[in-house]
């Protein structure tokens, strides 16, 4: 693992231990406007005709802002997120 990596990481350990929750210390973490971008994102998909028959699959989903904007799009398993996690990681809640 890189440094960056390794400065990424205990960055968000500890916005979490003064948050005491791990989903909130991840949308610190990737910066601002966490709703606008998530929002972005799906907009993107609906315009390139994403709808309620497709699979979504996210590599790389991070922080998961694009699930929590398809949630209520989608029909639930329609959505597959997958990110490299770190050992003790907080895992982000799911999308309700």
């Amino acid at each position: 693992m890189s440094q960056g990596n390794h400065a990424y990481i205990d960055h968000v350990r500890r916005l979490e231990q003064r948050l005491g929750s791990g989903d909130e210390a991840l949308r610190l973490a990737v910066g601002g406007e966490f709703e606008a971008v998530g929002k972005l994102e799906y907009y993107l998909l609906r315009s390139l005709g994403l709808n309620t028959r497709h699979l979504v699959v996210d590599v790389g989903c991070g922080s998961g802002r694009l699930a929590r904007q398809l949630a209520p799009a989608l029909v639930m398993p329609a959505f597959c997120g997958l990110s490299k996690r770190w050992p003790g990681s907080p895992i982000p809640a799911t999308a309700d």
